[in-house]
């Protein structure tokens, strides 16, 4: 391995770590936010089973969001964080197979030497 491939080993581990700890931000962001819309939909139950008996989760979220002006909020930085960790986890995907690409060539490159 020469001095260029290092230095590249070396961002890609970088890049790597500030990607994790990105997504980390975000993961933490989305359960706060879904964690203040439960605990919303829990104390506003009642109230949105009044007017539909059997209602689901997503649909107990919307309901929620339409006589609670502070459960749109939350809804909306769950979805963002949600959003915003689920593209994280492709890129660090993708950063982690071009990892595996490089060392597949350095053992490449030391085995057939």
């Amino acid at each position: 391995m020469d001095i260029h491939e290092a230095k590249n080993n070396k961002e890609t581990i970088e890049q790597r770590i500030r990607l994790a700890k990105e997504y980390k931000i975000a993961r933490e962001l989305a359960y706060k936010a879904r964690y203040n819309l439960d605990m919303l939909l829990v104390s506003r139950l009642d109230e949105i089973r009044a007017d539909k008996p059997n209602v689901g989760l997503e649909m107990g979220y919307l309901m929620l969001c339409s006589i609670e002006e502070t459960a749109k909020e939350h809804y909306k930085a769950w979805k963002k964080a949600e959003s915003q960790y689920k593209g994280l986890e492709r890129i660090l995907s993708a950063v982690e197979s071009k990892t595996t690409f490089c060392q597949s060539l350095m053992r490449y490159e030391r085995d057939n030497s």
